[in-house]
């Protein structure tokens, strides 16, 4: 179901029930608090990026390839040039300026110090503790990529 290309096949074609709509809509709502009716249009933006964001069509080389985008020549990743550029190559690319545990710790870090300057400090506390067991696990190596290499590839 997640591989359609367009919004209206999620509502067309969900004829098994397959797509848990309540579920959806908390993932893609969350954070956001309102005190009225009305949106604002950062929130807008950031509603639209969460959508786009979990239906996989941010614009990546590839769509904008398709869409024939400004003369957009090649769907080919830009930085490593070893593959088409699209969601999951965004993740795997060798090139990135930063890597996934960069982008968390720098998620952790900001979000820290936006509580600094609110002055919750329960919640610093709070989070400093969660943040340890955290950064173990994903400092840690995997158990299960040892084991898949071993076992399925013949690694060791």
């Amino acid at each position: 179901m997640l591989n359609s290309s367009k919004v209206e096949d999620l509502f067309y074609y969900n004829y098994k029930d397959e797509f848990d709509w309540n579920k959806t809509l908390q993932f893609i709502s969350n954070r956001n608090i309102y005190t009225s009716w009305e949106i604002e249009k950062d929130d807008v933006w950031e509603r639209s990026y969460k959508i786009k964001n979990f239906l996989k069509d941010l614009p990546m080389y590839e769509v904008l390839y398709k869409r024939d985008v400004n003369k957009i020549e090649t769907d080919q990743c830009i930085r490593c040039k070893n593959g088409v550029e699209d969601w999951d190559h965004l993740w795997i690319c060798e090139i990135n300026e930063l890597t996934i545990k960069e982008v968390l710790k720098l998620s952790i870090s900001n979000f820290e110090e936006s509580l600094l300057k609110e002055e919750k400090h329960e919640k610093i506390k709070f989070l400093q503790n969660i943040n340890f067991s955290f950064l173990k696990i994903l400092y840690e190596k995997s158990e299960a990529e040892f084991t898949w290499k071993r076992e399925i590839l013949g690694i060791d």
